[in-house]
């Protein structure tokens, strides 16, 4: 049990890295509208 929690956690972390990186490249570029911009 505790190898597969610790899995998970492994999991939940690299999924929250993932995320944050993610919000920090999300940039506005210079000839793009807000509706393109969140598709």
């Amino acid at each position: 049990m505790c190898a597969t929690y610790d899995g998970n956690e492994k999991v939940q972390e690299a999924k929250a890295r993932l995320l944050i990186r993610q919000y920090e490249l999300f940039a506005m570029k210079q000839d793009e509208d807000i509706e393109t911009m969140f598709t």
